[in-house]
């Protein structure tokens, strides 16, 4: 753990907050979203590396680092790079959840790496109940170590959520729901791991939109089989859902999705996350436990 005297004058700081447990990966992906967003606006070609981690919420001081000689690490005492950073993605964040910036106008990002980077530093936090996120450009004075907040922003789940849905769409060039010119029309929410029961499928490639082959049932949303999307990952989702010895028909799946809604009613299913399957169902009785998908 450093100390104060150790500690760059100039650091980022993030709170993650919540009442459940984060995977290590999605924290992992978390901090790579960071540095990406980071690098993006960087002058100087400097990364984000940890400066400190503090106990109890998830607490990460970040600072900027320049590599000497490809092995060691000499942090960088850059206000300017560590400001502009932290409004940057505060302005990103706000207008993804529909606030103002700190102009009075959400000039919403819409390069599609920095959204999806947006939707990977929430991911963990997203969907769960009393998450926050705070965001913080923090100042230690040279002499004293005062800790000194320069730029800050909080956000509670209702934000974090919206964030999540609107970066998620951006970062796939979907567009975003205009709730002006729509009113009646629900923006779509995200759900984590409920349980998807494939209704058909077929031996094409996954869709991100238009017309699909695809329909699934979440039960919690509609007994009535809907449209079945796939955000486009790393992983290939359909593939890594239908592509198993096992019939997925019979074996539902625990799935994060994207729930749109046209006149009040769920429309379609995009599958984000795909978190395992359950064994499949003997005939009459109720799926079994969940199993892993690898």
């Amino acid at each position: 753990m450093n100390t104060p005297a150790d500690i760059p004058e100039d650091l980022a700081e993030f709170v993650f907050d919540t009442r459940d447990v984060i995977p290590l990966t999605e924290l992992a992906d978390s901090f790579k979203a960071l540095d990406s967003l980071f690098t993006q606006g960087s002058r100087s070609g400097a990364h984000l590396a940890i400066a400190e981690i503090r106990k109890g919420s998830i607490v990460a001081l970040l600072a900027p680092f320049v590599p000497i000689m490809g092995q060691s690490v000499s942090f960088m005492a850059s206000a300017i790079e560590v400001s502009d950073f932290v409004k940057r993605l505060r302005d990103a964040l706000n207008a993804f959840a529909g606030l103002e910036s700190s102009d009075g106008v959400a000039t919403l990002a819409v390069d599609t790496q920095v959204a999806a980077d947006i939707a990977a530093l929430v991911k963990p936090l997203a969907g769960r109940t009393g998450s926050r996120l705070d965001v913080a450009h923090i100042k230690y004075r040279s002499r004293s170590k005062e800790r000194v907040v320069e730029v800050e922003a909080s956000y509670g789940p209702a934000e974090i959520d919206r964030i999540a849905v609107n970066a998620t769409r951006a970062g796939q060039s979907l567009p975003l729901p205009v709730e002006e010119s729509e009113p009646e029309e629900a923006p779509p929410s995200l759900l984590r791991k409920v349980v998807l029961s494939l209704q058909q499928t077929n031996t094409g490639p996954a869709r991100e939109s238009g017309k699909t082959g695809d329909r699934g049932v979440i039960q919690s949303i509609s007994n009535k089989p809907l449209a079945v999307y796939f955000a486009k990952t790393l992983e290939d989702l359909k593939q890594k859902m239908v592509g198993r010895s096992s019939n997925p028909f019979r074996q539902p799946f625990k799935v994060d999705v994207l729930v749109s809604y046209e006149d009040g009613e769920p429309k379609s299913y995009t599958v984000i996350d795909v978190h395992g399957a359950y064994r499949p169902r003997k005939k009459g009785g109720p799926p079994d436990l969940l199993t892993g998908i690898t």
